[in-house]
């Protein structure tokens, strides 16, 4: 049966599972390399 305290353990588990993956998601995004057109800026012309 789902008791009260299992249904708290599965939503902590959920939150928990979550936070890991955005995490590691962040760590991801954070130490991709860079494409080199950004990395690269055009200086702009006078006109």
């Amino acid at each position: 049966m789902l008791t009260r305290d299992t249904f708290d353990y599965l939503i902590y588990a959920v939150i928990a599972i979550g936070s890991i993956l955005a995490v590691g998601r962040l760590y991801q995004d954070l130490t991709r390399p860079l494409p080199e057109d950004e990395l690269k800026q055009k200086p702009e012309q006078p006109k």
